[in-house]
C-alpha cells in the first residue's frame, strides 16, 4: 500500500499541487490590479503596482510549471503486451 501511494498517487499530488500554485500566482499577478479597488492590503499594492514584483511571479510560476513537469510528472501507464500469434 505505501508503494502504491510512493509510486502513484505522491507524484501526482506533487504535481497538481505544483501546477495550481503556478495558477495561483498567474492570477494573483492579473487580479491584483482589479481586486485592489476592492480592498486595499499591502501585499495586493504590491502585485498591483511594481513591475519587478509582478515579472518575478511570473517567472516564478514558469518556473513551478517547469519543475512540475520534469521531477513530478506521473508515470505513465504500463501497456500491456500485445498477443500477435
Amino acid at each position: 500500500m505505501l508503494s502504491r501511494f510512493q509510486d502513484i498517487w505522491l507524484p501526482r499530488i506533487l504535481f497538481y499541487a505544483t501546477l495550481a500554485m503556478a495558477a495561483f500566482l498567474i492570477v494573483l499577478v492579473v487580479a491584483a490590479p482589479f481586486l485592489v479597488r476592492l480592498r486595499h492590503d499591502a501585499l495586493l499594492d504590491l502585485f498591483a503596482d511594481d513591475v519587478a514584483v509582478r515579472r518575478t511571479a511570473l517567472g516564478a510560476a514558469i518556473g513551478l510549471v517547469v519543475t512540475a513537469y520534469l521531477c513530478f510528472r506521473p508515470k505513465p501507464k504500463a501497456q500491456e503486451p500485445s498477443a500477435e500469434a
